[in-house]
């Protein structure tokens, strides 16, 4: 009797697992992006794996040349209402751009710099 409990317990109280997934766009078109996309996935998973929060978060990616020593911009665009509190759960699309201009550029690892400008976008 116990144990047809525990699986009806289990069958019919188990909730679906929250998880946050992460979508990169605008590299398809970019020769030196879309070479990477295996490194900026597993940024990605970096807080795929870790944030239990059922969104999904579009982030464009873009190569430009940004001024000074800048090696990327990492941004989010939130829905938001005046009177509102910005938070996680306003996000609703992202961007990063790379920067390019810089002679050193591919002496960076780009796998810190993905995860840390998506900490940005997030």
């Amino acid at each position: 009797m116990k144990k047809t409990l525990l699986a009806l317990a289990c069958a019919f109280g188990a909730s679906p697992a929250l998880a946050l997934s992460i979508n990169f766009t605008g590299y398809e078109n970019n020769s030196y992006l879309s070479g990477q996309m295996e490194i900026l996935n597993l940024a990605a998973w970096q807080y795929e794996s870790r944030i239990m929060d059922d969104r999904v978060i579009n982030v464009e990616l873009s190569t430009v040349s940004l001024p000074g020593n800048t090696l990327a911009i990492g941004w989010s665009q939130w829905q938001w209402m005046p009177g509102e509190v910005i938070t996680v759960d306003n996000i609703t699309y992202g961007g990063i751009n790379f920067n390019t201009g810089i002679s050193a550029f591919n002496r960076y690892d780009l796998y810190s710099l993905a995860v840390h400008e998506l900490g940005h976008v997030y």
